[in-house]
């Protein structure tokens, strides 16, 4: 077994392959988005055996551990070093900034090897979670009258990327989204 940082679109595309092979969906959202930001793609890191994909982590711009590890390689070694990847991840963006955050993570509720993986490794379960919905989209969704004056109309462009992030942030009471994130 070998690990090493994305080297660039085709290690992308062998984490992409690799995820459409786990058996169960991945608890990593957004992954093609998130793969086309800077600052995640160079805190991604490949494990693997015999050339395949075995396991890949990350930690995204909210301090958070996101990884998978195929289930007939899951083992305290490749767990321990996913979690020191993202350890040292977080420690070079305390420097960085000069912040002190901590590394969270996330997992399924039944998964038990991976609850357990994070609390040997010091993590602290939370109560909060996290809901997906998901919608059948082969009947029509009714339509809702928009309020007068209000309309709901697609992104124009680029140049429209600036007050995009701006609407979002008012609408969210956030700063977290940026421009680079849209335009991934």
């Amino acid at each position: 077994m070998n690990s090493h940082l994305l080297r660039g679109n085709s290690d992308a595309q062998l984490i992409r392959d690799f995820v459409a092979r786990l058996p169960r969906r991945s608890t990593v959202a957004d992954l093609d988005e998130a793969l086309q930001i800077a600052s995640i793609r160079a805190t991604t890191r490949l494990w693997q055996h015999n050339q395949d994909v075995i396991a890949f982590a990350f930690v995204d711009d909210y301090n958070n551990l996101r990884f998978e590890i195929y289930p007939a390689h899951r083992s305290g070694q490749i767990a321990e070093e996913i979690v020191a990847w993202g350890v040292s991840c977080i420690r070079q963006r305390n420097r960085e900034t000069g912040q002190d955050r901590t590394l969270d993570a996330s997992c399924w509720t039944d998964d038990a090897w991976q609850i357990a993986m994070l609390e040997q490794a010091g993590f602290v379960r939370d109560d909060f979670r996290t809901l997906r919905y998901a919608r059948s989209l082969s009947k029509p969704i009714a339509a809702y009258p928009m309020p007068p004056g209000f309309a709901l109309r697609c992104v124009e462009g680029d140049h429209e990327v600036e007050q995009l992030v701006g609407l979002h942030r008012a609408a969210f009471g956030t700063t977290h989204m940026t421009v680079e994130q849209r335009l991934a």
